[in-house]
């Protein structure tokens, strides 16, 4: 997991120097990819509870605005107007 997270952090460094922008889905990929492999190295018996509910609210939240952004298309569309 933490390879699969610096190739998508690099994967953000190129796109940001070569194009000066910086892409809210790339972003919203790596964090949800670091709070995925937050689960998988938590250790549950040891956990207190209300942190584990954080955890899944933070990974709801992420998944719901990730898609929220793959739904809107990219930069400067018109989702209003219909093609003929």
């Amino acid at each position: 997991m933490t390879v699969l997270i610096t190739l998508e952090l690099f994967g953000i460094l190129e796109v940001m120097l070569l194009e000066n922008t910086v892409h809210v889905e790339f972003v919203v990929a790596v964090a949800l990819i670091a709070a995925a492999r937050e689960v998988l190295v938590v250790e549950f018996p040891s956990v207190a509870p209300l942190k584990l509910v954080g955890l899944a609210a933070l990974i709801l939240a992420l998944g719901a605005g990730y898609y929220l952004i793959k739904r809107a298309g990219p930069p400067g569309a018109d989702s209003s107007k219909v093609p003929d």
